[in-house]
C-alpha cells in the first residue's frame, strides 16, 4: 500500500499537495470528525481502519495522530479499549501553541495585557448583543452567587477574576474572537498570578464585574463595552505601576 494515495477528501475536495503525508492524514481526520458530528470524548477509528480508509501506511498514521495529539485535540490511551479519542478544542491548549510563536515574534506580556484591553471590551458588546440562552444562565448564576471575601489570598482572588472574564469570553457566538479571547487571557494567566490588587482595592474590582455582567444581562452592548474598557485600562495601569517588570518579559513557550 503506498503512501501518496490521499490527494482528495471522502467528499472529492482537494488536499492541498504542499503539506507532507502525516499532516494531510491529519488534516483529513480533522475533517471526518466535524463532517460525521463525533462529540468530544468520542473515539477516532482505529490505526488499522484509519490504514484502510486513508489508503496509507501504518506509519503514517501514526506520525499524522502525534500531531493532533500535539495539537492538543485527540488523546492516545493504550491497551484494550484504548485508542485516540477526540478531547475537543481546549483553549488553553491554543494559547500553549501561540506562546511559541509570540516567543519567537519578541512579544512581551506588556503586548499580551494591550491585545486584551482590546480585545475585551468588544467581547463585552458582543456577549450583551449575540448572547446565547447558556451564557446568560451562567452569567446570571455568576451575578446571584455570593462573591469571595476580597481579604483572600490573592491567587484566589485572581482566580474569581478569571472566572468571569472566560464567562463572559465564552458568549459572543464568533468562534474566532472566542477562541482567540480565551487564548490569550490563558496566556496571560500563567503569569498573572502574582499581579491582583491589594485587599483595599480588590472589593471593587469583584463590584465592578457584577456591574459588566449586568449590563451584559440587560442587553447594553455600549454600556458593556464602555465599562469593560475602563475596567482594563485601569488594569493596565496598575499593572504597569505595580510590576512594570513583569510587562517587559518576553513570552515564553510553556
Amino acid at each position: 500500500m503506498g503512501d501518496g494515495a490521499v490527494n482528495v477528501d471522502r467528499s472529492g475536495r482537494k488536499i492541498t499537495g504542499s503539506q507532507k503525508l502525516p499532516e494531510r492524514i491529519a488534516w483529513q481526520i480533522a475533517r471526518d470528525l466535524v463532517d460525521e458530528g463525533i462529540a468530544p470524548g468520542g473515539m477516532l477509528l482505529s490505526e488499522a481502519e484509519m490504514v484502510e480508509r486513508y489508503g496509507v501506511g501504518r506509519a503514517s498514521v501514526r506520525e499524522a495522530l502525534r500531531i493532533l495529539e500535539f495539537l492538543g485535540l485527540i488523546v492516545l490511551r493504550p491497551g484494550p479499549g484504548g485508542g485516540p479519542r477526540w478531547i475537543g478544542v481546549d483553549t488553553r491548549h491554543v494559547g500553549k501553541s501561540l506562546t511559541a510563536h509570540l516567543h519567537l515574534r519578541g512579544a512581551t506580556f506588556g503586548d499580551v495585557l494591550e491585545a486584551r484591553m482590546v480585545i475585551e471590551p468588544v467581547i463585552a458588546r458582543l456577549a450583551a448583543e449575540q448572547a446565547s440562552e447558556g451564557g446568560l444562565a451562567a452569567l446570571e448564576v455568576f451575578v446571584d452567587s455570593p462573591q469571595p471575601d476580597p481579604t483572600l489570598l490573592p491567587s484566589m482572588h485572581a482566580s474569581a477574576a478569571t472566572e468571569f472574564h472566560g464567562l463572559v469570553a465564552g458568549i459572543p457566538r464568533n468562534p474566532v474572537l472566542q477562541l482567540f479571547a480565551q487564548a490569550v487571557r490563558h496566556i496571560y494567566g500563567e503569569r498573572q498570578q502574582d499581579l491582583t490588587f491589594p485587599d483595599a482595592e480588590r472589593q471593587r474590582v469583584l463590584d465592578e464585574h457584577v456591574e459588566i455582567a449586568q449590563e451584559i444581562l440587560a442587553g447594553n452592548g455600549a454600556r458593556a463595552e464602555a465599562m469593560m474598557r475602563e475596567h482594563m485600562d485601569e488594569f493596565g495601569r496598575f499593572a504597569e505601576d505595580r510590576h512594570p517588570g513583569m510587562l517587559d518579559e518576553r513570552v515564553d513557550w510553556y
